[in-house]
């Protein structure tokens, strides 16, 4: 409000202006009902559209919120939403947008409710509205006044049939919010995540009976895939099934564990094969693979013994050994290789193996990956490292590094809302990166068994890909010049070793990864 009228006050118009996005909002406290804005406008060229900065402060002179970059656009007010009012005996008569807010607008309440829905939508942008923006967008740009019989559309149907696919579109509809959902429709494009595949996994297993891997639902992403896949274990269509041997699993049970899981496919370079980290699972890959779409498929490799019916490996050996094994069956080289965190080891134990085995390995990326022993420094080693650091790279390369810590202590000294802790967890959780229900996290045993590994000498190019808010306390080379006698290079991307595949990062982390594997 304030914002638009300062905008106003400058042209002189009436328009209204609506915000359509942002740079970056940072939340410093609480924020209460009462506050003090001063509000700054970053361009007052004629015909520029109007951009805002904005800062929020308590009845006590203390910074809350701040917002930078909001942009406001302007829609005429001649060419406003027209609107029969239900009193109104005059069917010719509009009213402004403004008045139609009060009767169709987001409620505070709904708002603060739709807010935590979309910051846990794992989408970098949205536009949420209480009303039809295809209409809006008719009534923009065509006649000012609509019909006085005119309706809006109804919304398609659920289905409402009793096929496997119908009933998993029904599901998909009831867990993502959406309508009319259709064969081709992917889950991940319309905003599923990890923690709601996990969601309909239990519910496809409640009302089908079939128990599915969450690998299953990054290969059969799209309903008709997913429906073949389940119609195909289903208890009924497996018992009638002539042949079964004794070697087959169970109805209703998941099939044997394949390490290599296709994350997506398409695109003309050739494929990225990326190790799980410590943990074990590949969720976290999901983000990463929509942002290179297009590019090259993305494969990751999970872990025996994620999905609790397998044991893990016993070594980095035997564990590399398995994935090269399922590597060479399926594809050919040469290869383009990539471990994440504790992954990293196991990638270039592979790359080793690879190469005693006569393949090539093109490229190796190291995604915020350390040697075995090295990802805790001590005290003394970090600050070393840290002024190492800022001699070799100044303070703008490390200062996202220093603002993060000067925002912990702050967090320190005024705790952050239970909410922010909580939406931050699930945020992490939904990228899975961390635990989650239905999930085994081998983090301690893949810990203990890299400890054991004896690292080599691997004559492999390499790229480290540093996450700013954690390298500035490690070596410039994060220890890998020792051990990688091939060219080694070094970058950083935003984020820390989890949020740098959070949707706000995973983008310019995309970008990174397509200089670094470009021909």
């Amino acid at each position: 409000g304030l914002g638009a009228a300062l905008v106003r006050s400058e042209t002189g118009t009436d328009d209204l202006l609506v915000p359509v996005g942002y740079d970056q909002v940072t939340v410093h406290g609480n924020v209460p009902s009462e506050v003090v804005a001063i509000v700054r406008r970053l361009n007052a060229s004629p015909g520029s559209t109007p951009k805002l900065d904005i800062e929020l402060f308590d009845r006590a002179g203390r910074g809350v919120l701040s917002v930078d970059g909001l942009q406001l656009w302007p829609v005429a007010s001649d060419r406003a939403l027209g609107s029969r009012s239900a009193s109104d005996p005059d069917p010719t008569h509009l009213r402004n947008l403004m008045e139609l807010a009060d009767d169709l607008g987001i409620e505070p309440d709904e708002g603060v409710a739709l807010l935590e829905q979309l910051l846990l939508s794992g989408r970098p942008r949205l536009v949420a509205s209480s009303i039809d923006l295809d209409q809006l967008r008719s009534q923009l740009t065509g006649p000012t006044v609509a019909p006085a019989d005119e309706s809006l559309p109804p919304l398609p149907a659920a289905p409402t049939g009793t096929s496997v696919v119908d009933r998993i579109a029904t599901i998909w509809e009831e867990l993502l919010g959406t309508r009319g959902i259709g064969p081709d429709d992917n889950f991940f494009d319309l905003g599923g995540h990890s923690l709601i595949a996990i969601r309909m996994m239990s519910r496809i297993q409640r009302d089908l009976g079939v128990r599915l891997q969450l690998t299953d639902i990054l290969e059969a992403s799209n309903l008709a895939s997913l429906a073949t896949m389940v119609s195909a274990s289903m208890p009924e269509t497996a018992a009638d099934s002539a042949g079964q041997s004794s070697n087959d699993a169970p109805p209703g049970e998941p099939q044997a564990h394949r390490s290599l899981v296709q994350i997506s496919s398409g695109g003309s370079g050739p494929p990225l094969f990326i190790v799980h980290g410590a943990g074990g699972n590949v969720l976290f890959l999901w983000s990463l693979a929509r942002a290179l779409s297009g590019d090259r498929p993305v494969y990751g490799f999970q872990a025996m013994g994620v999905n609790g019916s397998d044991m893990p490996d016993p070594s980095v050996e035997a564990m590399a050994a398995r994935y090269v094994a399922e590597l060479r069956a399926g594809h050919r080289g040469p290869y383009l290789l990539g471990g994440y965190s504790g992954g990293g080891t196991v990638t270039l134990e592979m790359a080793r193996q690879l190469q005693e085995l006569g393949e090539e390995v093109v490229h190796v990326l190291l995604f915020d990956s350390v040697p075995p022993g090295t990802a805790t420094p001590g005290l003394y080693a970090r600050t070393w490292n840290l002024w190492r650091n800022v001699l070799q790279s100044g303070w703008d390369g490390v200062r996202p590094f220093c603002r993060r810590k000067a925002s912990i202590w702050y967090r320190k000294l005024r705790p952050r809302d239970q909410w922010r802790v909580e939406h931050l967890a699930a945020e992490a959780r939904a990228v899975g990166v961390v635990d989650v229900e239905g999930v085994n996290n081998l983090f301690s045993y893949f810990t203990a068994t890299a400890n054991r590994y004896e690292l080599q000498h691997y004559d492999v190019d390499a790229t480290v890909l540093k996450a700013d808010y954690v390298w500035p306390t490690q070596p410039h080379d994060y220890y890998w010049s020792t051990f990688i006698t091939g060219q080694l290079t070094i970058r950083s991307v935003p984020g820390d070793h989890q949020s740098m595949f959070f949707p706000e990062n995973v983008t310019q982390l995309a970008d990174v990864v397509r200089e670094c594997l470009a021909p």
